[in-house]
C-alpha cells in the first residue's frame, strides 16, 4: 500500500508540472508528446522482461531499485534545461516505475490470491489519494510562486525513503503453478477469451489515465484558460474521484459482479469524456475531469481481480502481461494526442476518452 501511495504522489505531482516544464522549455505539443516516448519504451521494456526479473529476484529488490531510479529521475529532470535533457529523464523514470509497477502488480495480485478476499480496489485507492495529495500539493507550490522543481525534488525524497522501508514490507509466498499449466506461458494466458477483453480493456482505460494525466491540467490552462491552481485543483479532482470511485467499486464488484462494474465505467468515461470536449470553461472541465476520474477507477483493481481469478499461481506472468499493455497504451497516447492538438486542437485530442470508454463497454460484455 505504501508504494502504491508514493507511486500516487509521483503521478499527482508530474501530472501538473508538466504544463510548467513546457513553458519553461518553450516545446509545441507534438514535441512534448513524442518526448514522452522515452518513458513508455523503457518501461515497456521493462515490463516485457518482468516474468523472468519476478523470478530472477523476486518483487523486494525490483522496487528498490525502482524506488532509486525514479528518485534520480525526478533530480534529472529539475536540471531540464533542453528537451534532449528531459527525455533522459523521462528514460529512467520509465525505468523506475517500470520496476515498481511490476513489483506492485505482482505483490497485490499475491496477497488477493493469499487472504482469498477482494481487496484490489484498496490497494489502487492507496495510489489515489497519493495522487491527490501529489495534485493538490503541487497546485498550491506553484500557485504560492515557488518553482516546479520544489515538487519534483520532494518527490525524490519520498522515493530515498522508500528503499530502506522495503526491507521490512512483507510479500507472501505464492504456490507456483506447475509447467504443464495451460498458462504456463504468455501465449497461453492470452489464449482466453475473456482474459484477451480484460487486457483490452485495461489497455483503453490507461489511454484515458495518461490522457488525462500527460494533458488533463495542459488543457485546462492553455485550452480553457485556467489558472496554475485550477490545473492542481482540476488534476486533483480527478484523482480524487479515482479514490471515491475505487473504495466504491469494492461493493459493487461484491455484490453485482465485474461486469456490471465494467460497464458503469464504460458509461462514466463516455459522459467525462464527452463533457470535457465540450467544455466552455475551466470549472466545467475540472468537473468532466472527476466524472471521468470516477468512470476509469473501478477497471484497473476490477481487471487484476478477475484476470488474477483466472490464472492462479501465474502472477508474474500476468504482471507481464498486463504492464506490456498498459505501457503499450503509453507509448502510443502522448504522441498521438500531441500531434493530433498540433495541428487541431487539444479539444479534439479529448475524444479520445469517450471512445475509450465506448470500446470498454462493448469488451464488458465478453467478461463472464
Amino acid at each position: 500500500m505504501l508504494y502504491f501511495a508514493v507511486l500516487g504522489v509521483l503521478v499527482g505531482s508530474t501530472g501538473v508540472v508538466w504544463a510548467s516544464i513546457v513553458d519553461e522549455l518553450d516545446i509545441a505539443s507534438g514535441p512534448f508528446g513524442t518526448a514522452q516516448l522515452g518513458s513508455a519504451v523503457v518501461s515497456t521494456v521493462i515490463v516485457i522482461a518482468y516474468a523472468r526479473l519476478s523470478g530472477w529476484r523476486g518483487p523486494r529488490l525490483i522496487a528498490a531499485i525502482g524506488a532509486a531510479a525514479v528518485a534520480g529521475a525526478m533530480v534529472v529532470m529539475t536540471t531540464a534545461g533542453t528537451l534532449l535533457v528531459l527525455v533522459l529523464a523521462l528514460a529512467l523514470m520509465g525505468l523506475g516505475t517500470g520496476l515498481t509497477d511490476g513489483a506492485m502488480t505482482q505483490g497485490s495480485v499475491d496477497w488477493e490470491q493469499a487472504i482469498r478476499r477482494r481487496r484490489m480496489s484498496l490497494f489502487h485507492a492507496g495510489f489515489s489519494i497519493g495522487a491527490v495529495v501529489g495534485a493538490f500539493g503541487t497546485g498550491g507550490l506553484l500557485a504560492f510562486g515557488l518553482s516546479f522543481r520544489t515538487p519534483l525534488l520532494i518527490v525524490a525524497g519520498l522515493h530515498l525513503a522508500l528503499i530502506p522501508l522495503t526491507a521490512i514490507i512483507g510479500y507472501p509466498p505464492v504456490e507456483t503453478a506447475p509447467r504443464s499449466s495451460r498458462f504456463s506461458d504468455v501465449g497461453d494466458v492470452l489464449g482466453s477469451r475473456a482474459v484477451r477483453a480484460l487486457v483490452l480493456i485495461i489497455l483503453l482505460s490507461i489511454v484515458v489515465e495518461i490522457g488525462v494525466f500527460i494533458w488533463g491540467v495542459i488543457y485546462l490552462q492553455d485550452e480553457l484558460n485556467g489558472s496554475e491552481l485550477l490545473g492542481g485543483l482540476g488534476y486533483g479532482a480527478f484523482n480524487a474521484a479515482m479514490f471515491g470511485g475505487r473504495l466504491l467499486n469494492s461493493h459493487v464488484i461484491d455484490r453485482y459482479g465485474a461486469r456490471r462494474s465494467l460497464v458503469l465505467s464504460g458509461i462514466g468515461l463516455i459522459l467525462g469524456g464527452l463533457v470535457l470536449v465540450a467544455a466552455w470553461g475551466p470549472w466545467v472541465g475540472l468537473v468532466a475531469l472527476a466524472v471521468t476520474g470516477l468512470g476509469v477507477a473501478g477497471i484497473y483493481p476490477t481487471v487484476m481481480s478477475a484476470a488474477g481469478e483466472r490464472l492462479p499461481g501465474r502472477s508474474g506472468t500476468l504482471a507481464s502481461v498486463v504492464m506490456t499493455a498498459t505501457y503499450a497504451a503509453g507509448i502510443v497516447t502522448p504522441p498521438l494526442m500531441g500531434w493530433v492538438a498540433q495541428f487541431g486542437s487539444l479539444r479534439i485530442s479529448m475524444v479520445a476518452i469517450a471512445l475509450s470508454g465506448a470500446g470498454i463497454l462493448w469488451l464488458a460484455r465478453r467478461v463472464d
